[in-house]
């Protein structure tokens, strides 16, 4: 055999010849041997030293629209900053600037307003103007991590606002009344939102309390107005004097409003003229059994103008009639006996006007009774004057003039329309008019007492 193969650690055997000699001794070079197989796998060579600290120093700035930027040697920053570079330019004298450990970001203004170092990283995107941009800012002060956003308008911070570790926004790092959380408009916050202590919008600053949780608008406002109540109020609220101080909306001075208490009632007031205390006048209240006046025999319910249609009751009502409460019971005279027996006689049957109107005299239906006229003629005639009698009144009002309330429409101080400009009417128009009426019970027992006397008469024949 010519030669052999002998194998190497991890790799293709070595080719060892074997030299031959002739008969007088001298050496003779034989011809190659033929390729020996593969050697075996040779043993895993010792560990490599330790490689480079895995993270990223971002130690340069990147130009916002630099096209040439210089290559760092590291190849993951250049390729941050060609994606950097490609962000659209309006100002090309200001910097995105990506770091950390000083604050702002803005090379123009991190001078002026930079505050102690503490750790952080964010974004800087540049305005139209020296100092001017945005800045979001993620940052651990204390060990308390933080989210702002801010502007500037020329190299100083116009704007702050703050997301805290527990997801709270806070609008305090900046100028009070100054951040807006929804912006006006057609957009709509979907979801369920959670407000641990109220809104507070626009209340004056003379408002009766500090609380929390009110909302002031130009009509009126909804929130407190004290006895742990959730009140509505319009054209009005109770000031830090305790007194009433109108809005004079529409030229008016009146007010009303609603309390919802923790006693389980509900107080609705009015007012026509501005009230004379801290609040509106109550007038009504509803309690979980009964809907009752504020005030003992001072409201009615319905008026000769504006009169309910039907009143559905269990029982019939329940009037005063405490002796303590009225003047000794006369007896009828001769004259009130007489008108009695006559007014007996103007008893038929009716049909309201209305009713004909609406279905026609087939169908609108019969009532009994009398004209409250034809009774004003009976009294009259037996020398009585009518209108000294419980059972006839009469009752007339006035004009009411429309009014209509027009507004412009209003800006906010970032020019968004808070308001519409419109119209709107304050009060209805109403005819001047009069009715006549009667209190049917007290024209019954009248009725009844003429009928009494009368029958009285025939028995003592």
């Amino acid at each position: 055999m010519a030669g052999y193969y002998q194998g190497g650690v991890g790799g293709m055997g070595q080719y060892v010849p074997i030299t031959r000699y002739s008969s007088s001794g001298v050496p003779v070079k034989g011809e190659a041997g033929s390729v020996g197989p593969q050697g075996p796998e040779g043993p895993q060579g010792p560990a490599g030293p330790p490689g480079a600290d895995g993270t990223l120093a971002l130690t340069q700035t990147i130009n916002n629209g630099d096209t040439t930027h210089a290559a760092s040697g590291d190849a993951v920053f250049d390729a941050l900053a060609l994606k950097i570079n490609k962000l659209p330019t309006a100002v090309t004298d200001h910097n995105v600037v990506l770091g950390n450990d000083t604050l702002p970001f803005s090379a123009d203004s991190a001078a002026a307003n930079a505050p102690a170092a503490v750790n952080t990283a964010g974004i800087f995107v540049p305005g139209a103007g020296a100092g001017a941009g945005m800045e979001i800012v993620a940052r651990t002060t204390s060990g308390t991590p933080q989210f702002y956003i801010r502007s500037f308008g020329s190299g100083s911070p116009s704007a702050w606002a703050e997301i805290t570790h527990s997801l709270n926004f806070n609008p305090a790092l900046k100028a009070d009344d100054s951040a807006v959380l929804h912006k006006t408009g057609d957009e709509t916050a979907t979801g369920i939102k959670s407000l641990t202590s109220g809104i507070r919008s626009a209340v004056p600053a003379d408002y009766w309390t500090s609380a929390t949780g009110v909302y002031f608008g130009t009509e009126g406002y909804f929130g407190t107005n004290g006895s742990f109540a959730m009140s509505f109020r319009s054209n009005g609220y109770r000031n830090n004097t305790t007194t009433w101080t109108s809005l004079a909306r529409g030229g008016l001075s009146g007010a009303s409003g609603i309390d919802l208490r923790p006693q389980g009632t509900v107080r609705i007031g009015a007012d026509i003229a501005a009230p004379s205390g801290f609040d509106i006048t109550w007038r009504w209240e509803v309690s979980p059994s009964e809907l009752r006046p504020f005030v003992d025999n001072a409201y009615s319910l319905g008026n000769a103008s504006l009169r309910p249609s039907i009143i559905w009751a269990a029982s019939g009502t329940i009037s005063t009639s405490d002796a303590r409460e009225k003047t000794a019971v006369l007896p009828l005279s001769p004259a009130e006996l007489a008108a009695s027996a006559d007014l007996s006689r103007a008893i038929g049957t009716y049909q309201w006007l209305a009713s004909i109107a609406e279905k026609g005299a087939e169908n609108a239906r019969h009532h009994v009774g009398m004209t409250v006229q034809r009774a004003i003629e009976i009294m009259a005639a037996h020398g009585l004057d009518p209108f000294r009698y419980g059972f006839i009144c009469y009752d007339s009002w006035d004009e009411l003039p429309e009014i209509v309330e027009e507004w412009p429409e209003e800006i906010d101080e970032d020019g968004n329309v808070t308001r519409e400009a419109g119209r709107g009417v304050v009060q209805e128009y109403r005819p001047a008019g009069d009715r006549y009426s009667l209190r049917p019970d007290q024209l019954c027992l009248f009725l009844a007492r003429g009928f009494d006397a009368r029958l009285k008469a025939l028995e003592n024949k």
